[in-house]
C-alpha cells in the first residue's frame, strides 16, 4: 500500500470487489500482529482466463491462461504466412473468437498485447519500441533465442 500511495480503506474496498467478483477467495486468517487478524487471500482457481496467441513465421500457437498462471487448451497450427495475413487471421478468428464477424483487435490494433509492459527482469534492456525494460526484451521468441544462443556460445568446447 505504501509503495502505491493507497489508503488501507481503498485497498480493502478493492480487495472486497475482487472477492465479490470471484477472482479472489478467502483462505483463512493470518496471525495477529496486535490488531484484528488479517484475512488470507488466494487467487481463485476457476474463472476468468486470458486467451493468448503466438504467431511465428510458420505457426500459430493458441491457448488460454488462468488466473493462477496455468496454461491449458494449447493448440499448434501450421500456417503459411507467405500467402498473406488471411490464413493467420482465419486461424486466429476460429480459435480466439470474433466480434461482429471480425477478429477483435482493440482500439489500436493490439488488444491484449502486454509485450511492452515494464518488468524487473528486463531492467534497462532497450526495446524496439524505444522504451527500456519491456517484457518483449526478455520473453519474445527472438529474445529467448538470443539468450539461448549466448548461453551456448559462452560454454567452453567439450573436452577442454
Amino acid at each position: 500500500m505504501r509503495e502505491l500511495g493507497l489508503a488501507a480503506s481503498t485497498v480493502s474496498l478493492r480487495v472486497q470487489e475482487l472477492v465479490e467478483a470471484g477472482l479472489l477467495t478467502e483462505s483463512g486468517e493470518g496471525a495477529s500482529r496486535g490488531g484484528r487478524r488479517p484475512r488470507l487471500l488466494r487467487v481463485a482457481g476457476q474463472g476468468a482466463v486470458a486467451l493468448a496467441a503466438d504467431l511465428g513465421s510458420r505457426h500459430i500457437r493458441t491457448g488460454a491462461v488462468g488466473l493462477t498462471g496455468d496454461a491449458f487448451d494449447i493448440e499448434d497450427h501450421t500456417v503459411d504466412l507467405t500467402a498473406g495475413p488471411e490464413p493467420a487471421l482465419d486461424a486466429l478468428a476460429e480459435r480466439l473468437g470474433v466480434s461482429d464477424g471480425r477478429l477483435y483487435r482493440g482500439a489500436r490494433g493490439s488488444a491484449g498485447d502486454i509485450s511492452h509492459v515494464r518488468v524487473d527482469e528486463a531492467a534497462e534492456l532497450p526495446c524496439s519500441c524505444g522504451n527500456i525494460g519491456c517484457l518483449e526484451t526478455v520473453a519474445s521468441g527472438a529474445a529467448i533465442a538470443t539468450r539461448c544462443g549466448a548461453l551456448v556460445n559462452s560454454r567452453p568446447p567439450k573436452g577442454k
